[in-house]
């Protein structure tokens, strides 16, 4: 007697035994083996094609696109990006409506960077969304030491460093102001 185990639409046989002590075993015979192999490599095909299509999807979108999965995935609302990036409401709006320009300023996408606290290699992403690419410029190496090595800095204090090396802040003044009122 065969007992029949179907597995992920593969099908395997085994032999059934009475006695139940026995532990049961895999019948290495051609036909199973087959199976498991075309199993094995539909499932590597399967994986293959999903991350080529997740990369595929991931240079495909836009900078608000890409702005907007973050925010889900750190559920931050209106208020917490107005606070956090020193950005006005309209732009945490404009950003989940896919309705800001393709290519922000860098300033205001450092500004976004900082206030979400991404790591460097995901803030140099949405830079790159953005537009951007940093380079060896002082003021650059200043924003990739906010993204690598200052992570969980403020854009207050961020904006202090920009203010103490010569450069203007990432966010004007009088909105930083309006925001802390």
């Amino acid at each position: 007697m065969l007992l029949c185990i179907k597995f992920e639409e593969s099908v395997m046989f085994q032999d059934v035994t009475i006695d139940y002590s026995r532990i049961p075993s895999f019948n290495q015979d051609k036909h199973n083996m087959e199976l498991i192999n075309r199993n094995e490599d539909l499932k590597k095909f399967y994986y293959e094609v999903a991350e080529e299509m997740h990369v595929a999807f991931e240079l495909e979108q836009t900078f608000s696109q890409f702005a907007w999965r973050i925010f889900r995935q750190k559920k931050l609302n209106r208020q917490t990006f107005a606070n956090k990036t020193l950005l006005s409401d309209a732009y945490f709006d404009r950003i989940k409506n896919n309705r800001l320009p393709a290519n922000p300023d860098i300033e205001t996408a450092m500004a976004i960077c900082i206030g979400l606290d991404l790591n460097g290699k995901l803030g140099e992403e949405l830079l790159e969304k953005a537009g951007h690419k940093l380079n060896n410029s002082q003021l650059h190496v200043i924003y990739r030491k906010f993204l690598y090595s200052l992570k969980g800095y403020s854009i207050y204090q961020c904006n202090e460093i920009l203010e103490a090396f010569g450069f203007k802040p990432l966010v004007k003044k009088e909105y930083a102001k309006c925001v802390i009122e």
